[in-house]
């Protein structure tokens, strides 16, 4: 569940990315011309992905937050913006790997087929 290694690195680069692409959607152009409550509600999901503290729900934040934009954005936008949904869907069911706030918390197991 929480892969270590060359693994865990990939998930943990993947899980920064991610979380830069979400907040390029709360400072366009560098400036942060969105209300202060609307900035906060998009840098929580982001410093979430960073730390990799509850990874699914973060993903599943930002998935909705994205999707929610779409349709105002047209052209290479959108295509930009669609990749991000499915690359943050792919890492919501991946999960967080070893180098995160999830594997901390709740470790990582050895799942056993059950004794016949």
């Amino acid at each position: 569940m929480f892969p270590a290694g060359p693994a865990g690195v990939g998930l943990l680069i993947l899980r920064t990315s991610i979380a830069a692409k979400f907040l390029i959607l709360a400072f366009p152009k560098g400036q942060a011309i969105a209300p202060p409550w609307e900035i906060a509600g998009l840098c929580v999901p982001a410093i979430l992905l960073c730390l990799g503290a509850f990874t699914p729900a973060a993903c599943a934040c930002c998935v909705l937050i994205e999707v929610s934009t779409l349709p105002g954005m047209s052209g290479l936008d959108a295509l930009h913006l669609s990749i991000s949904i499915l690359i943050a869907t792919s890492l919501a069911l991946l999960g967080p790997g070893a180098y995160s706030v999830d594997a901390r918390l709740y470790g990582r197991r050895l799942v056993l087929p059950p004794v016949q």
